[in-house]
């Protein structure tokens, strides 16, 4: 001990104190330095972006309350040291008449299970009941400090805090245990109308470790047991054995006799016995507290009922229960507003929840989520195969039994051209073709932007039909393209193809759309199966934006017409006559009738669609149209009819792949995945029952 200023302390503080002085005596050297020390004393105590917790209210108060000496405000800025005590810190203030004053982060205690100790920190005792309340260990807790760039609290800090809180905790867990079976005593069904002295309850019972068996090895050091009311669903009573004690292991490991201590060790036997003596130590506390234990529900795991019977002197019915025991913990925090707050509305929402759980509204939709569940793991399953089995690697010599059926498919749609200029370009275009299936030839474009026109005819690689020459009179003579009988200029597919695309290019320097007569469903689809087969589409689609189709345009603002043909609408409009499907004469009109509407761009934007949706749609309908093929055999034996093997084949689907289904689940492979729901939330196919049934009977 030694003497500073007339009082005794400690060498240490009286080494400390001397220090501050010295600093105060520094700082004091001349005014004009003053403000700048205290500044670059006050940066050097706290870092940048470090983060301190603390009690706004207590240190205001603490700092209006000024100094123990002369009673000036005292100010934050002038702190001169700090003192980390966990989560909270003590800064000591220098005041202007050179007292140092302790001012604390937040609210102390003392720990009243002991006689004289030193402050302790609120927060750090919050900190220990948060941890127990949580379920966090000393390492998750710093490292959530840590992240948050807040200094953490040392392992035996916490240590001391836990067994300081751990004693009030129990107080209230036994308070929380009484109130509850008082609850269960005085429930309707639990009460008697006589009035007797021990009154019976049912009770649920069973055991948790903190280490799971696994089937051959039991060797948890510790468990829990509880007795939870039938009636209320609360904690009535718990019990614990530990076979471990770290106080006791590490004198034994010593060879020395530990100290008196609170040891948590109380069981000897193996993990094994805990259950059955824990259940008897239950039922022999409850009784003790004004009640008997009329039936006991609990698992048959183990041997518990049959020591009941040796050390409790009534009988008891045991019930068995294949849900084992609900978990239904409440727990309480320390005095403060937010913890108790929090505190009430968990309690209410655990309640709100408990009635919701018990309502019809929610059963009935729990059984529908488990069955919708169900029917999408059946679905997964068939559509995947075995994909885990028992030497299924060895076993799987089909690789067919590996296939994967493919996901439900959406049939994509044409997408608008969105945001459209009104100075975008328009060009009208047409086209003539050997045939109307989709994969026929071209043999004319002709195209017209402005006063820019292009006609260009096109040599076929295969001949036109009869149907077509009529119509167009195109036809072919010694493999020459003839017009009404006469020879015209052509060139081949692929460089027709080419020139359009440089006549676009060198006309118009961005990008365009294209307008046509019935471009949506014959124009624009041919065009871009052509500019596909000869790799051309990605050069096309950099120039062209988009279609707009002008045939629905012209139904909507002209619905009283019978027609709605260009050349009627030419004859009814314009009251001209020309040579129909001449493409070079078709945009030329087509260009007229636009410009009689006196339509803008713009009103024109909602019959658009995008040249890579179009590219999108053709590509899909392409691989649709291979799995409509091996779809033929069910629709020539009349199982299902043409339009149902369509959506079959739009989903996705073809004939191996049913047959995979039907080999996977032979009653219901077919009906699930024919019902599966795709993204929209509609069945793949169909739900009908009937349909999948005829489709099984044949793959038998």
């Amino acid at each position: 001990m030694a003497r500073f200023k007339g009082r005794f302390v400690r060498q240490q503080e009286k080494d400390r104190r001397v220090q501050l002085s010295e600093l105060v005596s520094d700082r004091n050297v001349a005014d004009h330095t003053k403000n700048t020390e205290a500044t670059d004393t006050y940066q050097s105590i706290w870092l940048p972006g470090e983060r301190r917790i603390f009690e706004p209210y207590q240190v205001s108060k603490d700092l209006k309350a000024g100094c123990t000496d002369c009673g000036n405000t005292l100010h934050i800025t002038d702190i001169v040291t700090k003192t980390n005590c966990g989560l909270g810190f003590i800064m000591y203030i220098l005041c202007e008449c050179g007292s140092m004053n302790a001012i604390k982060s937040g609210k102390v205690h003392h720990d009243a299970a002991k006689f004289k100790t030193r402050p302790i920190f609120d927060i750090n005792s919050k900190a220990a009941i948060a941890m127990y309340d949580t379920g966090l260990g000393e390492h998750k807790t710093n490292r959530f400090l840590a992240d948050l760039n807040i200094p953490g609290i040392s392992a035996s800090s916490l240590a001391k805090r836990e067994k300081e809180v751990s004693r009030s905790i129990k107080k209230v867990t036994d308070e929380s245990l009484d109130r509850s079976l008082e609850e269960e005593k005085n429930a309707p069904f639990s009460s008697t109308n006589e009035e007797t002295e021990n009154i019976p309850i049912k009770i649920k019972y069973d055991m948790g470790w903190q280490k799971r068996g696994s089937g051959r090895k039991y060797d948890s050091m510790s468990g829990v047991g509880v007795a939870i009311g039938n009636e209320t669903g609360k904690v009535l009573e718990r019990e614990i054995r530990s076979k471990n004690c770290r106080t006791c292991s590490y004198w034994e490991g010593k060879g020395t006799e530990a100290a008196l201590h609170d040891c948590p060790r109380n069981w000897y036997g193996t993990s094994k016995g805990m259950e059955p003596d824990e259940g008897v130590s239950l039922i022999k506390k409850l009784e003790e507290k004004n009640c008997t234990v009329s039936t006991l529900i609990m698992d048959d795991d183990a041997t518990t009922m049959s020591k009941i019977r040796q050390n409790i002197d009534h009988d008891i019915t045991k019930w068995s229960d294949i849900k084992h025991v609900q978990n239904s913990l409440e727990c309480g925090l320390s005095p403060g507003k937010v913890t108790e707050n929090s505190s009430n509305r968990l309690i209410r929402k655990r309640k709100m929840h408990s009635s919701y759980c018990n309502s019809k509204e929610f059963k009935k939709k729990k059984l529908d989520k488990k069955r919708l569940a169900r029917n999408e793991n059946n679905v997964l399953e068939i559509r995947e195969g075995d994909t885990y089995k028992t030497e299924i690697d060895m076993l799987c010599q089909n690789m067919q039994e590996t296939d994967v059926i493919s996901n439900p498919l959406i049939i994509e749609e044409l997408t608008h051209v969105q945001n459209i200029q009104p100075s975008i370009p328009c060009v009208y275009f047409d086209l003539e073709t050997t045939s109307l299936s989709l994969n026929c030839d071209i043999v004319q474009i002709s195209a017209i932007n402005d006063m820019n026109e292009f006609d260009q005819y096109i040599t076929p690689s295969s001949g036109i039909s009869k149907y077509a020459s009529e119509v167009t009179g195109l036809s072919m003579c010694n493999n020459i393209l003839c017009y009404n009988g006469r020879k015209v200029n052509s060139c081949s597919p692929q460089q027709g193809l080419q020139n359009f695309i440089i006549w676009l290019q060198e006309t118009i320097p961005e990008k365009c759309m294209l307008i046509g007569h019935n471009a949506k469903i014959f124009d624009a689809p041919r065009l871009v199966l052509c500019l596909q087969k000869f790799q051309l589409y990605s050069s096309f689609e950099e120039k062209v934006l988009g279609f707009i189709d002008t045939l629905p345009f012209f139904r909507n603002m002209y619905p009283d017409l019978k027609s709605h043909k260009q050349e009627v609408l030419v004859t009814t409009f314009l009251k001209k006559k020309y040579s129909p499907h001449n493409a070079s004469a078709d945009v030329q009109m087509l260009k007229e009738l636009v410009e009689f509407t006196k339509c803008s761009i713009t009103e024109l934007s909602p019959y658009s669609f995008t040249t890579t949706s179009c590219g999108l749609c053709l590509k899909q309908s392409t691989v649709a149209k291979a799995r409509l093929f091996t779809l033929k055999p069910l629709t020539e034996r009349n199982v299902i009819s043409t339009a149902m093997a369509k959506k079959i084949s739009d989903s996705g689907l073809d004939l191996f792949q049913l047959q995979l289904a039907k080999r996977r689940d032979t009653d219901n492979g077919i009906r699930l995945v024919l019902a599966e729901k795709n993204t929209y939330g509609k069945p793949r196919v169909t739900a009908c029952k009937r349909v999948a049934t005829k489709i099984s009977d044949y793959l038998n």
